[in-house]
């Protein structure tokens, strides 16, 4: 899956508690980018902390789904995610000295990362590759993309051995 755009939410507040808010992404100015629909098929993950720093280790690479909504006329994508709190080491919490202080003030929030991608299938529709079995066939060579599926038709014999060789052909690059 390709990731279009990866990007970061951070507290602001400097709150110790956990808080959910909206993020919304709006795709007005890429919508138009790719093919396929691909706009009706975004959906945000969630990567590690290391996606925006070290995105080429795998462990950096691992993506969450994340509840979201895709509103394709508004061009916006969207979701609540939960942004943590400030995590303050308990030698920060003793009260008494300036170097606690500046320790507890030196102390963010991790961020999210966040990823809009595209799944198989979406509002659009499904772009997802179709099951292929011994019975099908993909037209091999170039890139025509056209499935065909021939079903061979019995005829009773005939005096003589002369039976036509009928059968059903299937073309998706045939109009008729």
């Amino acid at each position: 899956m390709l990731s279009v755009i990866t990007f970061s939410v951070a507290r602001a507040d400097d709150s110790a508690a956990a808080g959910r808010v909206h993020v919304s992404l709006r795709y007005a100015s890429f919508a138009d980018a790719a093919g396929g629909n691909y706009v009706s098929r975004l959906h945000l993950v969630e990567s590690p902390g290391c996606a925006m720093g070290t995105p080429q280790l795998p462990k950096c690479r691992r993506q969450t789904p994340v509840r979201s909504a895709d509103d394709v006329r508004d061009a916006r994508l969207g979701a609540d995610v939960t942004l943590p709190g400030l995590t303050v080491p308990a030698a920060s919490r003793v009260r008494g000295g300036a170097a606690a202080a500046a320790l507890a003030s030196s102390v963010s929030a991790a961020p999210v990362v966040l990823a809009a991608t595209t799944s198989a299938s979406g509002s659009g529709g499904n772009f997802a590759a179709e099951p292929v079995s011994e019975a099908y066939d993909w037209v091999s060579g170039g890139s025509s993309g056209a499935l065909t599926h021939s079903y061979p038709v019995q005829v009773p014999p005939v005096p003589g051995g002369l039976e036509p060789d009928a059968g059903l052909d299937y073309d998706s690059q045939s109009a008729g």
